[in-house]
């Protein structure tokens, strides 16, 4: 594999990382749902039923009442723009990342080769060091750490064909590899 990394591909694998799994869409459209709901729902209620219901009494209400209902919704607020402006701001904060990648794939591990306008790494790593390695419609995204992976783009595919790559990760990884839908 072999492309250089974009702040659109980042952004996916921002995205995929907060919410990663096999089924990642279900579980990013409960999260959503949840945030969503349950964000704004105590300062709501708060300022319907003691502001509109109650007959504008909303000096019943005390201290910890307020703090509570903002907590949740600056809580699920907090969450929410993480996850849609995080990866954006951190892709343009690190110009490291602004970098050409190069994957080598073997029967025992991945060497990794990046070149930026700062520095050239080169890393190599076995599939037992692999946490896990999730498929996606356009990536392969490979953790290596809870908080850490690498983003490997199919379109990037120089030698060989996907479905060859996948029995080759399928045999190194067995419960490790994860497709996703």
């Amino acid at each position: 594999f072999d492309f250089e990394l974009t702040e659109a591909m980042y952004e996916r694998f921002w995205k995929f990382s907060f919410v990663r799994g096999v089924n990642y869409k279900l579980n990013r459209m409960i999260i959503f749902s949840i945030l969503m709901i349950f964000g704004p729902t105590p300062l709501l209620f708060d300022l319907i039923y003691y502001g509109v219901l109650y007959g504008n009494h909303l000096d019943v209400l005390e201290f910890y009442d307020w703090i509570l209902a903002l907590f949740c919704l600056t809580i699920s607020s907090l969450y929410l723009y993480r996850y849609f402006f995080g990866g954006q701001s951190l892709f343009r904060k690190t110009p490291q990342m602004h970098a050409h990648f190069t994957y080598e794939f073997d029967q025992e591990g991945v060497k990794v080769n990046t070149v930026s306008g700062f520095s050239s790494h080169q890393s190599e790593f076995k599939y037992s060091l692999i946490k896990k390695i999730y498929e996606t419609d356009d990536a392969f995204y490979i953790m290596i750490t809870n908080r850490s992976g690498y983003v490997v783009v199919k379109s990037g595919l120089i030698e060989g064909n996907l479905t060859a790559f996948r029995i080759t990760l399928k045999q190194a990884l067995h419960k490790k590899y994860a497709l996703c839908r």
